[in-house]
């Protein structure tokens, strides 16, 4: 356990926001590839 449980807070939000970016970044891909498998143009997807 860290001294500081402060910065264990901070270092946890990045965390977290880091690890909603890679979901979003993995949903991204995955959007993407299905729109491939379909046959669809990825920009009218978005």
């Amino acid at each position: 356990m860290s001294l500081y449980p402060h910065r264990g807070m901070v270092q946890d939000r990045q965390a977290t926001i880091k690890l909603k970016l890679r979901q979003q970044k993995r949903d991204e891909i995955e959007r993407q590839q299905l729109a491939k498998q379909l046959g669809i143009d990825t920009k009218e997807v978005r």
